[in-house]
């Protein structure tokens, strides 16, 4: 059975925002899930699998 966690709702303190370059001197922004959510939700999933 999954925890509580899984059926919260992901807030916006749980992405933080990385400058990459897109292409030829064009740069762009990617957001990311933060490390402690990643590990939450990867144990989350092997415990369902």
């Amino acid at each position: 059975m999954l925890s509580d966690h899984t059926t919260e709702a992901l807030l916006g303190s749980d992405f933080r925002m990385k400058n990459e370059s897109a292409s030829h001197g064009k740069k762009g922004k990617r957001e990311y899930l933060t490390d402690s959510e990643t590990m939450t939700m990867l144990d989350e999933l092997n415990k369902f699998l």
